[in-house]
């Protein structure tokens, strides 16, 4: 059940999630690749698609009405100064790698569209920060994948021992009472071994 769900929905919430800021569920997609109920390749290659057409919609959102939309948002206020400032520093760089920087995923298209920063060179700079974006990330959830199943494993051998000692346990209280119940149903024995006269 949970298999079928996974396969059927699990691209489909990634794509939605890297549309968002939406580390989570490309993290959690490569975890469940590594498990073997999703592909690692599509998973990164979803991870693109969302990342590089939520941006681009952002930017030409941006491009259409973006003093408007962050004047309107009051929390973007204080992150669109954080932006400015890095794009200035940086430039092209920014484009690249504003997908990393918590908090600064879905302003900086905003504000690039807004500041007119030319589609023909946001295109092509939006795609390799998605393609970077999106390989680290399911690289990422990969490994977490990997250290879930080690961990998993560790867990499994850890109730093993707990069985092995349970049961070890188990025999030692039985061998005791009997040998306790022996002792009490034998007959009392005087101190050079023999058994009192009636």
């Amino acid at each position: 059940m949970l298999e079928e769900l996974v396969a059927r929905w699990g691209y489909v919430a990634i794509a939605i999630g890297a549309v968002l800021e939406g580390e989570t569920a490309v993290i959690v997609g490569a975890a469940l690749a590594h498990h073997g109920m999703l592909d690692a390749r599509a998973v990164a290659i979803t991870a693109f698609a969302g990342s590089f057409a939520g941006d681009q919609a952002w930017y030409w959102l941006g491009r259409r009405s973006g003093a408007r939309l962050i004047a309107s948002r009051p929390r973007w206020a204080d992150r669109a100064s954080r932006a400015q400032a890095r794009m200035r520093r940086c430039g092209d760089a920014y484009v690249v790698a504003f997908r990393f920087l918590y908090g600064l995923r879905v302003v900086s298209p905003v504000l690039l569209g807004a500041a007119e920063f030319p589609a023909r060179r946001f295109v092509p700079l939006n795609a390799i920060g998605a393609a970077l974006w999106s390989v680290a990330i399911t690289a990422l959830g990969w490994s977490l994948g990997s250290a879930i199943q080690a961990l998993l494993g560790r867990l499994a051998r850890i109730e093993e021992l707990i069985a092995v000692a349970a049961v070890v346990a188990l025999v030692i209280a039985v061998a005791t009472r009997i040998v306790r119940r022996r002792r009490a149903a034998s007959p009392a024995r005087d101190v050079d071994g023999a058994t009192p006269a009636e």
